[in-house]
């Protein structure tokens, strides 16, 4: 059961990255991108902390090109809350 739920998590975390350099050319509001960005964590099965954390490394690292929407998390501060929260739930 364990590593079927790891394959939907890697399968979900393509997804999303395939996903993203589809909406880089979409110009929307910052509510309705964290909206959408919310909504694709939950289809995929993700824990929207973890899709926020990864998203922004990922975009630090300049390994995925973010929406200019979604630029915010690539700052350290929003990594660092988003993983510790993911930690959080993930043991509680």
């Amino acid at each position: 059961m364990f590593l079927k739920g790891v394959a939907l998590q890697k399968a979900g975390l393509l997804a999303a990255a395939l996903l993203l350099p589809v909406l880089s050319g979409v110009s929307l509001p910052m509510p309705e991108i964290v909206a959408l960005l919310i909504a694709i964590s939950f289809a995929a099965g993700l824990n929207t902390y973890a899709t926020v954390g990864t998203l922004g490394l990922l975009g630090h690292y300049h390994i995925l090109v973010l929406p200019e929407g979604l630029h915010a998390l690539q700052d350290w501060w929003v990594v660092a809350v988003a993983l510790a929260m993911f930690v959080v739930e993930f043991f509680c």
